[in-house]
């Protein structure tokens, strides 16, 4: 998921939680990424 009408390069990112990466431009959170998503939506995890 991004959070800019048009997608936008990161140029950092970091793992937050279990299995969360949170996309960083400059001081900005420009996405999130949620590992395994179509996993945990069947409940397989």
């Amino acid at each position: 998921m991004h959070f800019t009408e048009q997608p936008v390069a990161a140029d950092d990112s970091e793992f937050v939680g279990e299995d969360t990466v949170v996309r960083y431009c400059g001081s900005e959170v420009v996405g999130v990424t949620i590992l395994n998503a179509s996993r945990r939506k069947r409940g397989k995890e």
